[in-house]
This record gives C-alpha cells, sequence and structure tokens, in this order.
C-alpha cells in the first residue's frame, strides 16, 4: 500500500494478512488513503478475542442473526445490552457530527467499551432525556389512516419517531416525516411493525408517481418527497398497503 500514489476513486483491499506488528503502521496508511479515496477493506481470517465488539455493534439492527445469536451465549446479555444502548444513544445524540463519529470508532477499534469512550454515556443520557420527550409528542401527534400512522416535524430522531408513531397509532406502518424548508421537500422515516408487505418495492413505486424518491429494505425504508405532494403521497401509500 505504500506504493499507491495519485489519486483513486477507490481503493479495494482484499485477504491481507495483519499482524500485531504492522497493525499500527497499516492503520496510520489506511487513514491518510481514506483522505482521498474511497477505501474498502475485505477479509475473512478469524476475529480476534475482542471481537465481541461485533456482538453490541450490531444489536442495533442484526442481533436476531444466527451467528450473533451465537456469539451472544457467551458473553453476559445484561453488559451487552447496555453496552449496545450506549453506543446507539450516543451515536444518535451525535447526529451529523462526523468527527466524533470518527472518533468513536477509533475507540472501538482500541477495544474500549462504549461507556469508557469519553463524552459517549453522557451524550446518550442526554439521548434517552430526548427520546421521552419525542415520545410524548408522537403520542399527542400522530395521525392515523387505514394502514399508516405518521407524524410530522417532531424535530430529530427520525426513525424512532416513526417506530412510536406506529406503536401508538396502533397501524402496521410507522412515518415520521421532517421539512426540509430550504430544499422544499420532506424527509421520511417508514418502519413496518406488522404485515408482510415489502416496504421497499412499494415505496419505489409510489414515491416516483410524486415526484420523489423512496425505498429500502422490506420492512424499513425512507422517502424524500416534495412538499407539496406528502399529503397524497401518504394516502396512496396507506392505499398500496392495503
Amino acid at each position: 500500500m505504500n506504493s499507491l500514489t495519485g489519486d483513486h476513486e477507490n481503493i479495494v483491499i482484499c485477504d491481507i494478512a495483519v499482524d500485531e506488528k504492522s497493525c499500527t503502521q497499516l492503520k496510520y496508511r489506511l487513514n491518510e488513503l481514506s483522505k482521498v479515496s474511497n477505501v474498502i477493506f475485505m477479509d475473512h481470517h478469524p476475529l480476534p478475542e475482542k471481537g465481541f465488539n461485533a456482538i453490541y455493534g450490531a444489536m442495533g439492527d442484526f442481533n436476531e442473526t444466527e451467528v450473533i445469536e451465537k456469539w451472544m451465549q457467551d458473553w453476559d446479555k445484561r453488559t451487552l445490552y447496555f453496552y449496545a444502548d450506549v453506543l446507539i444513544q450516543g451515536i444518535t445524540y451525535a447526529d451529523r457530527d462526523y468527527d466524533y463519529k470518527r472518533r468513536i470508532v477509533d475507540a472501538l477499534s482500541e477495544n474500549k467499551p462504549p461507556p469508557w469512550i469519553e463524552g459517549l454515556l453522557d451524550a446518550a443520557v442526554i439521548a434517552s432525556q430526548k427520546e421521552e420527550e419525542i415520545k410524548l409528542k408522537v403520542r399527542h401527534d400522530v395521525v392515523k389512516l387505514k394502514n399508516i400512522a405518521y407524524v410530522i416535524d417532531v424535530n430529530g430522531y427520525l426513525s424512532k419517531s416513526a417506530i412510536y408513531a406506529a406503536a401508538y397509532g396502533d397501524a402496521r406502518v410507522g412515518i415520521a416525516c421532517e421539512h426540509r424548508s430550504h430544499k422544499h421537500f420532506y424527509d421520511l422515516s417508514i418502519r413496518r411493525r406488522d404485515g408482510d408487505s415489502d416496504l421497499n418495492l412499494i415505496l419505489r413505486r409510489v414515491a416516483t408517481e410524486h415526484d420523489g424518491t423512496g425505498g429500502g429494505h422490506p420492512f424499513a425504508g425512507g422517502a424524500r418527497i416534495p412538499e407539496k405532494n406528502l399529503k397524497p403521497f401518504l394516502d396512496d401509500l396507506d392505499y398500496a398497503l392495503g
């Protein structure tokens, strides 16, 4: 990698051995390269002992997988959930502070548990307090249609607001909408609570019909809809869900 020169849009690194002697120098070089290129590192070697970081790192989205459930058997789940909560809530509070998020990643790579990372525990507490405020606002403002329940401009935490909209609205799908006044559109977070509708397929079609964009996963997605088309989009999405 030291021989890499010039500008490359993407750098893909596959299957290189990393040992204790060279790992620090390798990390430094990768950080240098990532300043001017997109660096993708793929590896298949066994995880180090501190690979349990991957467990609480995955618990926000991927704990219901065979490998994570197997690994969780070797650790105290209460500790893992605490670490995961601190990490997720702290990252949520950081929002668009990408420099701080990079420092979190660096600390995790050094095997620091999330509560030991400077500022992360305090950030998680603040985020949890704000989440309680958001829950109350969603409960008060949620609008229920036949299949969806939605809230508009809760002011942050879009994905969480969508989850609570579905819960408090007792709906199959929850949606949180946030207005971007400088660009004249709404950003939407959409979460499926039950049913088997494929949100990705439905959003890609319905959003396009309203001059927007949308998609994601079968059970979770997002959309960007022009402000004048928000209500018609929500009505048509509700209809498309049956």
